[in-house]
């Protein structure tokens, strides 16, 4: 949706720009600090970000695949990978394989996005990797974002400002979709997805339930 308010369709979005745009105002961003916060190290940089511009002539990389075909299945795929990425951590705790305790290193496997245009037979695979639990909590705290960051910002015909009538745009989800997705939101099922087993199943076989009445509250009586 442009400035206007009109909504216009792309079967194509050059990532090839997006991943050369980020890399210029990346470096730019990081060199304007450096001139400002640490002047002696400016020249330093300038010959990094040289070097940088030609050992990554496409640009740094981003993932963004682009959909097979014009289908809601498809866009519903991507909605979904950028909507976990911007609200989870960076690696969740279920690929983590190993922890060496007295070399104080951890693994664990991720899968590669650079390989997602080739066939199966030629796609590289699960790969698993090994950092010292330094590194390991250098790479994770870079996915950290600044506090009051905004990583999503609502803009189109999300923004609250639009006038655009929105009654003849077809809806992404639908009310059934949406109740199955709020659902999964509680903390029983995060931790059954995480951890596959039900903290509420007792030993005995039956499920434990909430009791007000004998619950126990310290300051006495019932809430």
């Amino acid at each position: 949706m442009d400035k206007l308010n009109n909504i216009k369709f792309y079967k194509h979005f050059n990532y090839e720009t997006l991943r050369k745009s980020f890399m210029k105002q990346l470096l730019n961003n990081f060199y304007s600090y450096f001139k400002v916060h640490a002047p002696f190290e400016c020249k330093k940089f300038y010959n990094l970000k040289c070097s940088l511009y030609k050992k990554y002539p496409n640009g740094f990389y981003n993932h963004g695949p682009k959909p097979k075909q014009n289908s809601k299945i498809q866009i519903k795929k991507m909605t979904d990978y950028i909507a976990r990425y911007v609200s989870h951590p960076a690696l969740k705790e279920s690929r983590i394989t190993n922890i060496d305790y007295l070399k104080h290193e951890i693994t664990f496997y991720y899968h590669p996005h650079e390989d997602d245009h080739l066939e199966e037979p030629f796609k590289s695979g699960t790969q698993y990797t090994t950092y010292h639990v330094f590194e390991f909590m250098f790479r994770l705290l870079m996915h950290i974002p600044d506090k009051n960051f905004h990583m999503v910002r609502y803009f189109g015909f999300y923004s609250n400002k639009t006038t655009k009538s929105l009654d003849n745009v077809n809806s992404l989800y639908s009310v059934k979709h949406l109740s199955f997705k709020k659902s999964n939101t509680l903390w029983i099922k995060f931790l059954q997805k995480e951890f596959h087993y039900d903290p509420l199943l007792c030993f005995c076989g039956n499920k434990m339930r909430l009791n007000v009445r004998l619950s126990y509250y310290p300051k006495g009586g019932l809430p």
